[in-house]
């Protein structure tokens, strides 16, 4: 299991999924980086970075989970994450939501600045609206969600109430 465990955090996976979208003349393709807790694939991230490439994504998607817990901002490994966002922010838009092991860090405020600092669209319990073919009219709008640890630690189920409390009603309801 322990190996399993180590293997699996140095093993880069690409999934595909095809989602039905309602504008048929456009088909986006987002690249989704998440749960990778400070590992690098490669120096400088370059394997992850070059799969990103491939892909060609309109964005970049990050659920959260990109450090692990109980670490400081400027901490080495922390820091390595910060240069990778960067480098992705150079290309692509970058949509960033907090998983639970950014929560947990010492000084996840200080993080949380440093996205915003480099041009992260940082999504905490918001939206914002990524907008396609050059129209601010159509768009698609990317929710990120922050919850409490105890929705983590009791594995609380979510339902739309839910929802609604912690982003609000959408504008379209």
């Amino acid at each position: 299991f322990f190996i399993y465990g180590y293997l699996s955090n140095y093993h880069l996976t690409t999934t595909h999924y095809d989602v039905p979208f309602f504008d048929e003349d456009y088909e986006p393709v987002f690249a989704v980086l998440a749960d990778l807790h400070c590992c690098r694939f490669g120096k400088d991230y370059k394997r992850l970075i070059e799969r990103i490439d491939e892909v060609k994504p309109d964005a970049v998607l990050i659920p959260g989970d990109m450090t692990i817990k109980h670490l400081y901002a400027d901490d080495p490994k922390v820091l390595r994450v910060l240069k990778l966002v960067d480098e992705l922010k150079k290309k692509y838009p970058l949509y960033y939501a907090n998983g639970n092991h950014e929560i947990r860090m010492f000084d996840q405020e200080k993080y949380t600045e440093e996205l915003k600092r480099a041009g992260v669209i940082y999504l905490d319990n918001t939206y914002a609206d990524f907008s396609y073919k050059g129209d601010n009219d159509k768009h698609i709008r990317i929710y990120g969600l922050n919850l409490s640890l105890d929705h983590y630690r009791k594995r609380l189920n979510l339902d739309k109430s839910d929802l609604d409390t912690y982003l609000g009603k959408s504008p379209d309801d």
